[in-house]
């Protein structure tokens, strides 16, 4: 069964290809990071590679990063690849109209295998 457009591993690249786009184009939206990192954490299941996961850093990097978002809480103690997420910030939120200061989101990783 198909996912409107999307039925094949390849169409979810392409997928994940312009949640990279869209990332890129601010850097400092939570909503673009959320659409990436879920999408390519979803790529080793419709290639049914799912047991490279464990294999590969930026891997369990990417299952982080998304299953922590989903949850909304990203130490779970389930995965070990990065200690905090956080939105660097030149003020305090509602000091200055969104967009005026350059917002950096920051992904603190704990190691590398």
């Amino acid at each position: 069964m198909n996912f409107f457009e999307l039925s094949t591993p390849m169409d979810l690249f392409r997928k994940m290809e312009a949640d990279l786009v869209a990332l890129e184009k601010t850097g400092q939206d939570a909503w673009a990071v959320f659409n990436f990192f879920v999408t390519a954490e979803h790529l080793p299941d419709w290639l049914n590679q799912r047991q490279r996961v464990q294999q590969h850093a930026i891997l369990c990097f990417v299952s982080h990063i998304a299953n922590g978002g989903k949850h909304f809480v990203i130490d779970s103690g389930r995965h070990h690849s990065v200690t905090k997420t956080e939105k660097s910030r030149y003020v305090e939120p509602g000091y200055a109209d969104p967009g005026y200061f350059y917002e950096s989101l920051l992904i603190h990783l704990s190691f590398f295998r």
